[in-house]
């Protein structure tokens, strides 16, 4: 479960997002907008990467261009 406080251009307070670096996994406590980038803090390191690197998702790959998982479709239009 992933559990958090939002807040405008800023998730804090953050519990049940990891990632790995190196051979361990390291809990994501914060996540910054900082203009065009996003800032992810693991506590004592953080390390910033171009916002549009998350325009996808990764699961479906079609970011906000899908619509229950169909990316032939687009739910803004």
């Amino acid at each position: 479960m992933i559990k958090g406080v939002i807040s405008k251009g800023r998730l804090r307070k953050l519990s049940g997002v990891s990632v790995k670096v190196a051979v361990m996994w390291l809990g994501i406590v914060e996540v910054d907008r900082k203009g065009e980038k996003l800032e992810f803090s693991v506590g004592f390191a953080s390390a910033d990467f171009p916002a549009q690197n998350f325009d996808k998702c990764p699961r479906c790959g079609c970011g906000l261009d899908c619509f229950e998982g169909d990316d032939s479709s687009s739910f803004l239009s």
